[in-house]
């Protein structure tokens, strides 16, 4: 049986095709293909625990506004309602342990473990919005700076039900809740520029007090080594 040669003449030109195509097509795949993502968990728990190694921790808490709240270990932002309740909080740090605990009553814990190899830039920016209102709108600009960067979002609506976020190109949803409203998302690789993120939420629940209504939304940017 005749077998043919793996290079001639005919085949020669098509298996330099072939070669180059998947030359630029390995080029062409992201750098951040490869890279783990960053790991986001929520619970109605008193405690929540990440997996270990992280670069950095993100934590939020949004309660339903009726009463005090446990404060953050490494707290950041925070935002009071019209009754003068701190309803949400958010923290950030590398001095922060992989796990939360809290005494606050009917709320959500928000938990974010960015990947080994990444550094934080820069707290991109934050805003809130204490209402009092049966919904709200929140939004916050922010510039990225160069490539190779994670984008991590937590928007949190203490009092609310219904949330989104939008306004970020490939804003990905990791975790939300309805249970108090909750959205965590990241977005990868960004081009530099100026980007605006809105979280927009909401009371569905009956019976609730647009006075216990508030939003807090926090964008931070981590580049890779």
């Amino acid at each position: 049986m005749r077998t043919l040669p793996i290079v001639s003449p005919r085949r020669g030109p098509i298996l330099v095709v072939v070669t180059i195509i998947m030359f630029f097509t390995a080029q062409a795949v992201p750098a951040f293909a490869s890279v783990p993502k960053p790991q986001a968990k929520l619970t109605t728990r008193t405690s929540l625990r990440l997996r270990h190694h992280g670069s950095f921790y993100l934590y939020g808490l949004v309660s339903d506004g009726s009463a005090s709240s446990s404060s953050l270990q490494d707290q950041l932002y925070s935002v009071q309602n019209g009754d003068g309740f701190t309803s949400a909080a958010i923290a950030e740090g590398p001095t922060t342990s992989n796990s939360y605990s809290t005494t606050t009553v009917d709320h959500e814990l928000a938990g974010v473990r960015i990947p080994e190899g990444f550094n934080q830039i820069v707290d991109a920016g934050d805003n809130s919005n204490a209402g009092p209102g049966s919904s709200l709108t929140t939004s916050v600009t922010f510039s990225v700076g160069q490539t190779n960067t994670i984008i991590e979002v937590i928007g949190l609506g203490s009092s609310q039900q219904t949330s989104s976020l939008h306004g970020v190109p490939g804003l990905t949803r990791q975790k939300s809740s309805n249970v108090e409203a909750v959205q965590v998302a990241d977005a990868y690789n960004l081009t530099p520029g100026s980007y605006t993120v809105t979280l927009d939420t909401s009371q569905t629940a009956p019976g609730q007090d647009p006075n216990r209504a508030a939003d807090l939304l926090a964008v931070f940017e981590f580049h890779q080594e």
